[in-house]
């Protein structure tokens, strides 16, 4: 029996193999669209209509933010030999990516 090369094999009777640890679905990356949901409805008017398509964008750029603002946070915990971020990490993550305006709402 030949097996082609650089696919994986599988004995029949493992099916509760585990995915691999950096295994994540595109969707598990994304801020959970309900949430963008309940902004959304809070902050504009009752009667705007937003597109499937537009949410999509919405969630995927909201998504995007919070993941560089984190990692920025982030470095700045290493820089000061620490593994858990801070609030005040957060704050001059937002002041360093030049979203000064916020840092006042935030402290």
């Amino acid at each position: 029996m030949s097996v082609a090369p650089n696919l994986p094999t599988s004995n029949v009777g493992d099916q509760n193999q585990a995915p691999p640890q950096d295994f994540r679905r595109e969707t598990d990356l994304y801020m959970p669209m309900t949430n963008i949901v309940r902004v959304l409805r809070r902050e504009l008017p009752p009667h705007a209509k937003i597109s499937d398509d537009a949410m999509e964008i919405i969630q995927e750029c909201v998504s995007e933010f919070i993941s560089i603002v984190t990692s920025e946070a982030n470095e700045k915990a290493h820089r000061e030999y620490r593994k858990t971020i801070h609030p005040e990490d957060v704050i001059a993550a937002m002041s360093s990516l030049g979203f000064d305006n916020y840092v006042e709402p935030l402290t």
